[in-house]
């Protein structure tokens, strides 16, 4: 795909999205971990898990530009880097482990964070449609 100028000025729009919705998921997660948020609100975690594999699921299709090949790319990535990010938390965060409920929980985290990822997909693909 040759990179014109609205081809550029279209990844370029979507970068920028990605780095919005990237901040509000961190911003959203400090104040969720400061207000103990997880805790009070179980559907809160969803939230965040759902939009981080969102704005991973973006800016991994930015990443691999043949559109036709991006789903199974971006969602591997995308489940590589939650599954990561989950060994981070029992590596790192002192987090129970040993419960049942944690264990249900980082399934819940890597299904939620693959479905944002594949509403990233679909939307871009939409998006991209519209655009070229």
């Amino acid at each position: 795909m040759p990179l014109n100028n609205d081809n550029y000025t279209h990844r370029m729009q979507t970068l920028l999205f990605v780095l919005f919705v990237a901040s509000l998921t961190v911003v959203l997660h400090g104040i969720g971990t400061e207000h103990n948020w997880y805790w009070r609100y179980h559907w809160f975690d969803i939230i965040t898990h759902l939009l981080g594999g969102f704005s991973l699921g973006l800016l991994a299709v930015l990443l691999y530009r043949k559109i036709e090949k991006c789903v199974v790319f971006t969602l591997g990535t995308v489940l590589l880097l939650i599954i990561g990010w989950e060994v981070f938390e029992v590596l790192f965060v002192s987090m129970p482990t040993e419960e049942l409920w944690y264990s249900i929980g980082t399934i819940k985290d890597v299904v939620v964070g693959l479905l944002g990822a594949h509403i990233a997909v679909f939307v871009y693909q939409k998006y991209s449609r519209t655009v070229a």
